[in-house]
């Protein structure tokens, strides 16, 4: 169960979640985005026909684009 701290409003009770599951939820949020920019690279490095070498490249291209669709 997670450990919240209630905050009273008017008419209502809202729930402030506890650092430990905002870190979770930001790590969840960050292994996600490693897997969406892996998948684009290897997308990526196998339309170009799978050089060798282009492994880094390929990852800074796909970071870049995702970033762009975010923004």
């Amino acid at each position: 169960m997670m450990d919240t701290k209630l905050i009273g409003t008017p008419g209502s009770v809202q729930r402030h979640p506890d650092e430990s599951s905002v870190r979770a939820a930001l790590e969840l949020q960050e292994t996600i985005n490693r897997n969406r920019i892996a998948q684009l690279a290897y997308t990526l490095w196998e339309q170009r026909g799978y050089p060798s070498g282009s492994a880094e490249a390929d990852w800074v291209e796909a970071e870049l684009r995702l970033r762009c669709d975010l923004a």
